[in-house]
């Protein structure tokens, strides 16, 4: 009976327990930056090849709508995040109210091939951005 009592004490420890076990260290391997000298040596490398060793790319039209589609979110996000840099969101800015450009990566172009006028989204953005107080920022 004397030996159940002293089990049940809290003195039977003679350390006190830790409330949660320590995690274990992990020592990660260090990462290898690259240096100039590195960057331009793989520079020259490049220029190396011979142009019969280098394959050309034959671009589908799958291929350009999939840049288009990613071109115009990827513009979207710019403006709407506000981690970006102003200048940069300036300059999707004014990618974005450019009337005159009707190029193949224009945003015209980019909003007619994802099926939405072009005059509706720059109304949406302008709504959007002004609700989020950002529009003051973009204009030049």
């Amino acid at each position: 009976m004397q030996l159940a009592l002293s089990f049940t004490e809290s003195s039977f420890c003679e350390f006190p327990l830790p409330q949660r076990l320590p995690r274990p260290r992990v020592k990660r391997a260090p990462r290898k930056t690259n240096t100039v000298v590195d960057i331009e040596q793989l520079y020259f490398d490049l220029l190396a090849i011979p142009d019969s060793e280098v394959d050309t790319y034959v671009w589908t039209d799958a291929d350009i709508d999939r840049v288009r589609e990613y071109m115009l979110h990827h513009a979207l996000g710019v403006l709407l995040d506000r981690r970006n840099s102003l200048a940069s969101r300036q300059e999707h800015w004014a990618w974005v109210m450019d009337e005159e450009d009707f190029g193949p990566f224009s945003f015209k172009t980019l909003a007619y091939f994802a099926g939405v006028d072009s005059e509706l989204l720059r109304e949406g953005l302008v709504r959007t951005l002004t609700k989020h107080q950002v529009l003051e920022q973009l204009t030049v």
